[in-house]
């Protein structure tokens, strides 16, 4: 007995895996906007870390995945395929009782009170890094950005400000 079941997959860039995922690798925004311009909002993408994969970018259509139940749509398992450094012990990797528990660990850090006490640190953080940006010549954006907001995480939001300078 054949149990297969055939699933039609959105259309999507016909590109090569490799191709596909370096273009979003270097440009993960312009790719999925060149896409969603060319393909829709719902298009499939094959990359060398997880294919295919769907994409849904469209607010409306997002809400479905963002208010399914946990029991059965398993997102972190999924992240997992796509990202195998994602530890199923994470918030980012893990799912039910694990997801929660690793979510409970974190979500202080996370209250409105919690930031607005970083503000200030964050605000020192953010104009130190841009203080040493290069002017009046183009540069990477991206890279610094995420150096920041590495910093900006580590250094207040998880309070581990005496490892930050050796973690960055």
């Amino acid at each position: 007995m054949d149990t297969r079941i055939d699933v039609v997959l959105p259309p999507g860039p016909s590109r090569g895996v490799l191709a596909q995922t370096m273009a979003l690798h270097r440009d993960p925004l312009g790719t999925l906007r060149t896409a969603r311009s060319r393909y829709g909002d719902v298009l499939t993408m094959r990359l060398a870390t997880a294919r295919p994969i769907v994409v849904v970018t469209h607010p409306d259509a997002v809400g479905p995945f963002l208010d399914a139940d946990p029991s059965g749509a398993h997102a972190g398992e999924a992240r997992r395929r796509i990202l195998p450094m994602a530890s199923a012990r994470s918030i980012f990797g893990g799912d039910g009782a694990q997801h929660d528990r690793a979510r409970g660990r974190v979500t202080g850090a996370f209250t409105r009170d919690a930031v607005q006490r970083c503000l200030p640190a964050m605000e020192a953080i953010a104009l130190r890094h841009v203080e040493g940006w290069p002017r009046e010549r183009p540069f990477r954006l991206l890279a610094r950005m995420r150096a920041l907001v590495d910093e900006l995480l580590v250094a207040l939001l998880l309070a581990c400000e005496t490892k930050a300078a050796s973690m960055r």
